[in-house]
């Protein structure tokens, strides 16, 4: 073990060699020291996760693009680029060295569907009016296409899942995106994929089909357009949820933050979709065939219009009155809980959408789906719903938080909370209450929830009654209260009767979006430690964010630690009381006249269940704070810890220095290791990796 000891100045000493400051009894130690690790290779990089395993060992995973003959369309970046595949890079010495990566996609270099990539106007169509790509001389076939991985283990099983523009079977359609001038894509199928890590030879096993580390498996056809797949697992089962858009993915309305093209903005009939797997089961069996868990389609028959037949291939489609979209999955034991958003199909009459959940048995999914119960106000837009779970032993084993407001999408907004209490999760152990008896109302289903429901109001969790009166400040407030402010990306832990939560908010929406030099976002957290029932003021976690400073905060995470771990390792009991904050930093610009740039990426470690924290770190080379910039871009960051909390690992998409990657290379996955150092810890074991 390396000798630690401070200097007469006060600096961490590791073999010479100084560290950080001591400031509050607490510092940040960031290894490696120098610079961030590139952790990926020369090609662009989508979207990097990573994982922690029992023993140690750290998983990243993330799409890398492919040297293949073909060409994909990024409708999100809107761009033609090399096609990705979904690789996996181990690292087995605590961050220090990364292997190869291993691809377990393969779908680039393979084609199942013609595209368009030339936006030179519509297709050529058939006698019928709909798209014949292969009669037009500018389809090429287009290549498989990964999506962003979304990543869990359960021990040492791991699940990757993930949606591809390659589905072989003879049911994927495309669709034309007369926007883009006749860019045509193929929609995407849901994969997922199943690696085992051997703790004891520290490798993958190879006893999946033919040898290989892994085992890949398609689970839908292409019939529909699937997104926002997401996945969790327990020792009972692993679970998961995605969207499926009979009309394809549409590209967005541009109105609120992002670029477009997430999912959120979907066709009529568009379902939720469920599939699961007996964890036990992990090596051997075979996925449930997957159902739907919403009931947004009435019937499916063949398009009429002709603006419908000219982007979509003949065939019967589902149709509906309303859409579902961005779902999140969580589980209590043997129970799912699935909550999205929904269209409210008024036709107009009123604009936006619920906020509706879904709970289940693990292997009794409804049949032929059901109508969510509504937990927003139904007279206004909700959308972006989270949730935090914990065991039904628990008073408040779920906690639901979304976003709210009179406007529809890009408009102000807050931060609404409700909680299931009772170690229930029915509508009836809401609180605040809601109109339990009604909430399942829809249009789908002959009724109106605009009329039927007597929705009282949740907490207003992020608003202010009046004008600059201070976020958080009004729990009964309404969203229209305060029409000028708004609060996103909202995160949390819960831990028994410990909740800290916290999201980005600005006082007044509209001077941040056309002025460069007023009202920012940052970042607040509020805690509760009786359950949700009280909580206190919010704390701006960056309060240096200010108009002058010409920055605003982006992505905020809040990461607890993971559960004990049996074995001898340092660090396997658990701290539930160390909480990690991130949060990136982007440019404060006019828009849309200027497009806003990802600047640098922040850590701040917390030992008191959120009461303290240390000081800010940058994570990055940059650190535009500290007076230290430089031209890479940093954003989308994921991080695990280790049970104790004292060590955290952090994974990020980053640009890509000069002459360390190919010339078209957009972003690489960048990692840093954290170490939490403070007096009472310095002489103890388990600082080995330093």
């Amino acid at each position: 073990m390396k000798r630690l000891f401070f200097s007469a100045t006060g600096l961490l000493m590791v073999g010479g060699v100084a560290y950080a400051f001591l400031i509050n009894d607490q510092r940040l130690v960031l290894a490696p020291e120098e610079a961030p690790l590139q952790i990926s290779g020369e090609e662009s990089t989508n979207k990097v996760k990573l994982l922690r395993m029992n023993d140690g060992t750290l998983i990243a995973v993330y799409g890398e693009g492919q040297d293949v003959p073909r060409l994909a369309y990024d409708t999100k970046a809107k761009e033609v680029r090399k096609p990705y595949d979904i690789v996996v890079s181990v690292s087995i010495d605590n961050g220090d060295s990364w292997s190869a990566p291993i691809n377990v996609t393969n779908t680039a270099a393979l084609s199942s569907s013609l595209g368009i990539l030339e936006p030179t106007g519509a297709p050529v169509l058939d006698p019928e009016g709909h798209p014949d790509l292969a009669a037009d001389p500018r389809s090429l076939p287009f290549p498989g296409d990964s999506d962003k991985p979304n990543v869990f283990n359960v021990g040492n099983q791991i699940m990757i899942t993930y949606g591809d523009t390659y589905c072989p079977g003879g049911e994927q359609r495309f669709v034309v995106y007369p926007e883009l001038n006749g860019i045509t894509v193929p929609y995407s199928c849901l994969y997922v994929t199943r690696m085992l890590w051997n703790a004891t030879t520290r490798t993958f096993a190879t006893s999946w089909p033919g040898g290989q580390p892994y085992l890949t498996q398609q689970l839908t056809s292409g019939v529909r357009d699937i997104k926002q797949d997401a996945n969790r697992g327990n020792p009972t089962a692993l679970v998961i949820n995605w969207q499926e858009d009979p009309r394809g993915l549409k590209l967005g309305e541009a109105d609120g933050p992002g670029e477009g093209a997430s999912g959120a903005n979907v066709n009529n009939g568009t379902d939720v979709w469920f599939a699961s797997l007996p964890t036990p089961q992990f090596a051997t069996g075979s996925w449930s065939t997957p159902v739907r868990i919403t009931r947004n389609t009435s019937e499916s028959r063949p398009l009429s219009s002709a603006a419908d037949k000219a982007n979509h291939p003949p065939g019967d489609y589902d149709r509906g009155n309303v859409g579902a979209s961005r779902a999140n999955i969580g589980q209590i034991g043997t129970t799912v809980v699935i909550a999205y958003e929904e269209t409210k199909g008024t036709q107009g009459f009123d604009e936006g959408k619920y906020i509706r959940y879904n709970s289940f048995l693990w292997n009794a999914p409804p049949e032929g789906g059901e109508v969510g119960c509504i937990i927003s106000e139904p007279g206004e837009n909700a959308r972006r719903v989270r949730f935090l779970t914990q065991d039904f032993t628990n008073e408040v084993p779920l906690v639901f938080i979304y976003k709210q407001g009179e406007f529809t999408q890009g408009g102000p907004s807050d931060i609404f909370l409700r909680r299931a209490t009772g170690g229930q999760i029915t509508p009836e152990s809401l609180v605040p209450p809601i109109d339990a008896v009604n909430c399942r109302s829809s249009i789908v289903t002959g009724g109106n929830p605009l009329v039927d429901m007597n929705q009282p109001p949740a907490l207003n969790f992020s608003g202010s009654a009046a004008v600059k009166g201070g976020t958080g400040t009004a729990p009964g407030a309404a969203s229209g209260d305060n029409p000028i402010e708004n609060a996103l990306a909202h995160r949390g832990v819960m831990r028994g009767n410990t909740l800290v939560i916290g999201y980005s908010y600005t006082p007044d929406l509209f001077r941040f979006t056309y002025l460069d030099n007023s009202d920012p976002y940052n970042f607040y957290i509020r805690r509760s430690t009786d359950g949700g029932v009280t909580w206190s003021d919010a704390v701006n976690m960056t309060p240096e964010i200010t108009g002058p400073s010409r920055l605003t905060v982006k992505e905020p995470r809040i990461v607890g630690t993971p559960p004990t771990v049996a074995g001898g390792l340092p660090g396997n009991t658990q701290d539930a009381s160390v909480i990690y904050v991130a949060y990136g930093l982007q440019t404060n610009v006019r828009q849309p006249i200027f497009q806003a740039a990802d600047v640098d990426i922040y850590l701040q470690v917390s030992l008191d269940e959120g009461l303290s924290f240390t000081p800010a770190v940058a994570l990055t080379s940059g650190d535009v704070i500290g007076g230290l910039g430089d031209d890479l871009e940093d954003f989308e960051t994921q991080i695990r810890t280790r049970p104790d909390g004292l060590e955290g690992h952090v994974v990020w998409s980053s640009g890509v220095p000069p002459g360390r990657a190919s010339a078209d290379t957009v972003k690489a996955a960048a990692y840093r290791r954290v170490l939490v150092i403070t007096p009472d810890v310095i002489f103890k074991d388990g600082f080995e990796s330093l």
